[in-house]
């Protein structure tokens, strides 16, 4: 996105204001000077006419017959004694025109655009917008029109000043607006740059400098907003700062339990190991006859050291998927074949509790690290196995669903083991959690199981969920479907 400089913005809003302003100012003093100019014009030649139409008519009754050349000096003399008037026309008692000053100079017939029928007396009249016309008609004792006068004035001076008053004003306004910018110009540029300190100040915090601090001291609002960005500044820092110590020492404790962990569990297989090879030697009877109360004590012992061989494992699992440097390796494997193997591991428990497990693969190739992939089916299916009870049924399928723009090979694993309580849905992922029904301290166990396949799919870049439905647990896990993978895994 595009943005406008402030300095732009606020010299087009003043120079936009001050336009209309300079523009009404200079407009209203030309109209007022142009309409002085007219008037006063009109007044004059008013004037001129009042004080003159009475020579005219004496000489023109006097002289115009009798001495031509004396009438035309002292017309000629009267016409020159005011620059704007253009014409003298005398007309007869009918209107016609018997004299023309324009005759004294020009040849050829007078041509008016008017009569004196259109004239009232003593009246400006304009005609043409080119000249005014003040019509005098001259009375005998009986009140009878004898003849009349016209006097023409030119406009031409007015018509002159307009211009010169337009180009004045033009370039009046011109300096106004243009010393009007320079003037803003000066006086915001402090503002801006103030401004711009401030726009430098928010990139560099969100570029992730959090230590840059503003020193404006215009007092005024912005060096207020300064201040407060300042502020706001010190909190963040202070946060950050506590945040990052608050993290650190939860990777500190979270890295600190995974090597006791990883320590503990290394430690115990050992020692497991060896006390199964005892009680399975024992069993075996190759250390002697067992009666049968010996031989159910054995495998009572055999029993509890495998769970908890098989929780140390998951203790060794779970340290090893919370690293964070934890690579995998995609390969394509053949789904039915890894389940079959891990199957094996729980079918006599399947077996002594009567569980029916149906399993039907719709898609037979997911791309995935084997070691992972094999952590998640044998944790999902343990931990069915676990809490289904008496003759219930485990049902493990697997397709391809398209979940936004991205397709997963989802695995779906329903059993009818008791609900899980809808608040406690998520957190059952979680490492050590026990359900808060029972249910999983009767079972045993140390909570890992599902935290192991939560961390596993999300090594993939995938998700899992649990459902409760009508009649039982599903669990959903999604893994990115890839179209093209490495070559099988031999292994598999």
């Amino acid at each position: 996105m595009r943005y406008r400089s402030i300095r732009t913005k606020l010299l087009s809003s003043f120079g936009i204001t001050f336009s209309v302003l300079y523009a009404l100012l200079v407009g209203t003093m030309l109209f007022l000077a142009s309409r002085y100019f007219s008037q006063n014009t009109k007044k004059n030649a008013l004037s001129f006419v009042k004080l003159t139409f009475k020579d005219v008519s004496e000489i023109y009754v006097e002289n115009f017959s009798t001495n031509p050349l004396r009438f035309a000096e002292k017309i000629n003399h009267i016409f020159n004694s005011i620059p704007d008037l253009s014409r003298i026309v005398i007309f007869d008692s009918v209107g016609t025109i018997v004299f023309s000053t324009t005759q004294l100079f020009s040849k050829g017939d007078e041509i008016l655009p008017l009569s004196p029928s259109m004239i009232n007396s003593f009246e400006l009249t304009e005609k043409l917008d080119i000249e005014y016309y003040v019509l005098v008609p001259i009375l005998n004792e009986t009140g009878r029109n004898i003849h009349s006068i016209l006097y023409c004035f030119s406009r031409e001076k007015e018509f002159q000043f307009r211009r010169f008053i337009a180009i004045f004003g033009f370039f009046i306004y011109s300096v106004l607006f243009l010393g009007t910018l320079v003037i803003d110009n000066l006086l915001m540029a402090q503002f801006v740059r103030n401004i711009e300190k401030l726009k430098r100040i928010a990139e560099l915090v969100q570029s992730g400098d959090y230590s840059v601090r503003s020193s404006i001291k215009s007092g005024d609002e912005i060096m207020f907003l300064s201040d407060t960005i300042n502020s706001m500044l010190e909190s963040m820092t202070s946060y950050i700062y506590n945040l990052r110590a608050m993290v650190e020492e939860l990777e500190a404790r979270d890295k600190a339990r995974d090597e006791i962990l990883a320590k503990i569990s290394h430690e115990l297989r050992t020692p497991l190991t060896a006390s199964k090879g005892y009680v399975e030697l024992l069993l075996s009877e190759n250390m002697g006859n067992l009666s049968e109360e010996q031989r159910k004590a054995l495998e009572i012992i055999l029993r509890n050291l495998n769970r908890l061989e098989d929780e140390t494992r998951k203790l060794l699992q779970s340290s090893k998927v919370a690293m964070e440097n934890v690579q995998i390796d995609l390969r394509a494997i053949d789904v039915e074949k890894a389940f079959e193997e891990i199957k094996e591991n729980f079918e006599s428990e399947i077996q002594k509790k009567d569980l029916k497990l149906i399993y039907k693969f719709e898609v037979n190739k997911v791309c995935a690290d084997l070691e992972q992939f094999r952590s998640i089916l044998e944790n999902l299916l343990s931990n069915a196995v676990k809490f289904t009870p008496q003759g219930g049924l485990i049902e493990v399928r697997t397709s391809v669903e398209e979940v936004g723009d991205k397709s997963y090979f989802k695995i779906s694993l329903f059993n009818t083991s008791p609900k899980i309580p809808e608040s406690e849905l998520d957190k059952i992922f979680e490492p050590f959690f026990q359900v808060n029904n029972g249910t999983k301290r009767e079972k045993g166990g140390f909570g890992l199981g599902l935290y192991i396949v939560k961390r596993a799919v999300e090594l993939h870049k995938g998700f899992v969920r649990a459902l409760n439905t009508e009649n039982g647990v599903k669990f959903e896990v999604y893994l990115p479907f890839l179209e093209v993978c490495n070559e099988e895994d031999p292994n598999n």
